[in-house]
């Protein structure tokens, strides 16, 4: 049996890229600052809040978000509209949730998680992507 693609040293090698990490990390001066990520089960909060969970299980947690900040807006050709919508804690936890406007806030989903140095502003953008980190420390 041979070695599995993610192995293969040579850019044409057979077989689907390796699996990027589920946890990104942002550096700053060679330290981590921020943790993100949008894998169900890779940040889990004691009472249950990850990805894929809607956002009634965070509230439940840890109460209404010290701020929010829009991310982005989907429109549909059906003529429906989903907000995406970061709910931010000062204590170093904000959540990304994606909703219809025609539904209630309670019930958005979560689709991203960044965990950061408490009273310090996240890197937050419109999408959780590895793109918007910089695993290497730059």
């Amino acid at each position: 049996m041979g070695q599995p693609p993610s192995a293969c040293p040579r850019p044409s090698c057979p077989g689907p890229p390796p699996p990027s990490p589920a946890v990104q990390a942002l550096f700053r001066d060679g330290k981590a600052v921020q943790l993100q990520t949008n894998c169900g089960g890779a940040l889990l909060t004691p009472a249950g809040a990850q990805v894929g969970a809607l956002l009634a299980t965070a509230l439940r947690e840890f109460g209404h978000p010290d701020s929010t900040a829009a991310s982005r807006v989907y429109s549909f050709q059906d003529g429906r509209t989903a907000l995406a919508v970061w709910h931010i804690y000062r204590a170093g936890i904000a959540f990304r949730t994606v909703r219809l406007l025609s539904e209630p806030e309670w019930s958005a989903t979560i689709t991203c998680i960044a965990v950061f140095r408490p009273a310090t502003d996240p890197a937050l953008g419109d999408a959780c992507s590895p793109q918007q980190l910089h695993p290497q420390g730059r």
